[in-house]
């Protein structure tokens, strides 16, 4: 029993001893920290462009694929149309070609529009108001 009491008695003077020895943390008063992060991004050529704005280049670049592929699908199904020559099958294909070509339009059209307001959403709400106001202008002179 005396050596239980030993035990915990130690083990609470251990811990005060530590906690009353313990240098408090001024994280928030240091100076900016070096990581060497400037040094990498020069090496490897990162651009210092805002991260919003990249990603709105890459939805862009994406959408115009996308829509890029639907055009060549609706000529395709024209062509269809044009060297079906009265027959039913070769017809309802090129149908069923342009009504997949106008759905999928009508899907990157809404996908746009979504994509473009909930980043400017999220500009308005995550950037201070001086710096909103040109990323939405480096984001809107992408489209």
């Amino acid at each position: 029993m005396m050596h239980r009491f030993l035990k915990r008695t130690a083990a609470v003077a251990t811990a005060i001893a530590l906690f009353a020895v313990a240098i408090p943390v001024r994280a928030q008063t240091l100076g900016p920290v070096d990581l060497g992060m400037f040094e990498i991004g020069h090496v490897l050529k990162l651009t210092d462009k805002d991260p919003r704005v990249i990603a709105a280049r890459l939805v862009n670049a994406s959408l115009e694929l996308i829509g890029i592929v639907a055009l060549v699908m609706i000529l395709i199904s024209g062509f269809g149309f044009l060297f079906s020559m009265g027959q039913k099958e070769k017809m309802a294909k090129a149908s069923a070609t342009f009504r997949n070509a106008i759905i999928g339009l009508i899907i990157v059209l809404s996908s746009w529009a979504i994509v473009r307001t909930v980043i400017d959403q999220l500009v308005k709400a995550t950037a201070p108001s001086d710096e909103a106001s040109s990323v939405l202008h480096a984001i809107t002179s992408l489209v």
